[in-house]
């Protein structure tokens, strides 16, 4: 073993260090409570939190420094993995279903069962709710999640209400004879909703209506049991009795087909600015959404204010009476780009893209 050289300056007693030897020589400076003492040492390596520094006194002026003095290398920290965000649980390029929409299945209870009820406090919340009638909403800022509601959401003629309805399912198993929407009204936003269950869907009676990463599903009843000439079932409706803006739907799946007794019968997937019903629509924007069955699958007319943006949406082949698109001469003052004719199968998963579509005066 080699000998240790001497001390070269020593100013008080300080602690007695072991370092393992090896081969060359490290020099080694020690702090203690007080001053230090700078030792050279036999060859070693540097423990963790010791660094090397400049000292005069320090034979070839260079001397480890460890303990307080020392300022270690701080470990870094992970960096976790990120987890994927978007908000709907089945993102493109697959559309919303009823497997990815509505009341989780995870949910195997009710936290509460009630049948009519009626909102009306600011901001209240109905969480894991089974609501076996309509639900009345006449406060502002209520929100809905987790939910089945039987009958109708609806804050239709409620001036100064709004609420967000989130991860639920609104309408029967069956085909209700009533007549009504699933979500009526205005100054709403829906996500991740299961419509069924109703001749509509959504009909917009005011402003503001948001709808994202749904599945809706209107269906039909016979004039020999509701009537009439039987439900005129639409994906999305205006029954606007005044101009009406701001319908905003993105990522959903509208599936108008309406089924009975093994035929499609639905009106159309969007009905928006028809004749019929008025020519109030404004400011509409349709991004992402897959739209089936109807006379016109889309009927799209503008009526007056900003110019509609229709953006990467997608019809299915052949699943319409007539045809995919009706503008009824509105086409100049609607904005069309990507949107496309496609083949799916039974899980609305798109097979093959036939053709591009444009819009249709």
């Amino acid at each position: 073993m080699m000998k240790l050289p001497s001390v070269l300056k020593t100013w008080q007693a300080i602690p007695a260090i072991i370092l393992s030897v090896g081969i060359g020589y490290i020099i080694v400076h020690i702090f203690a409570a007080g001053p230090a003492a700078t030792y050279l040492v036999p060859g070693g390596s540097l423990t963790a939190g010791a660094t090397v520094t400049s000292n005069a006194s320090a034979i070839g002026g260079r001397m480890v420094v460890f303990g307080p003095g020392a300022t270690p290398t701080p470990t870094p920290t992970p960096t976790a993995t990120p987890t994927p965000t978007g908000s709907s649980t089945c993102p493109l390029p697959a559309y919303p279903n009823a497997s990815c929409t509505g009341r989780p299945a995870s949910l195997s209870s009710y936290s509460n069962t009630v049948g009519n009820y009626t909102v009306t406090t600011a901001g209240a919340v109905i969480d894991n709710w089974h609501v076996t009638g309509d639900l009345d909403v006449k406060a502002a800022n209520v929100v809905i999640k987790n939910s089945q509601i039987d009958g109708t959401v609806n804050n239709d003629g409620y001036a100064g209400t709004s609420f967000t309805i989130t991860d639920s399912s609104v309408g029967p198993a069956s085909c209700a004879t009533n007549g009504l929407p699933s979500l009526q009204g205005h100054d709403f936003t829906a996500t991740r909703v299961y419509l069924r269950g109703h001749q509509d869907g959504v009909d917009m009676s005011g402003d503001n209506v948001t709808i994202n990463d749904s599945f809706l599903q209107p269906c039909f009843q016979p004039a020999s049991v509701v009537g009439g000439d039987g439900f005129h079932s639409d994906g999305v409706q205006d029954q606007c009795g005044a101009a009406c803006s701001n319908l905003s739907m993105t990522h959903n799946t509208v599936d108008a087909r309406a089924f009975y007794q093994g035929n499609p019968t639905g009106n159309s997937a969007l009905n928006l600015g028809s004749a019929a019903d008025g020519l109030n629509m404004r400011s509409v924007t349709l991004i992402n959404n897959m739209f089936l069955g109807g006379g016109y699958s889309t009927a799209l007319q503008w009526d007056a204010g900003a110019i509609w943006t229709v953006t990467n949406n997608v019809w299915v082949n052949g699943s319409w009476a007539y045809g995919p698109v009706d503008a009824n001469s509105t086409c100049s003052h609607q904005n069309w780009s990507g949107n496309s004719i496609v083949t799916i199968n039974a899980s609305y998963g798109v097979t093959s893209t036939v053709s591009a579509q444009g819009c249709v005066n």
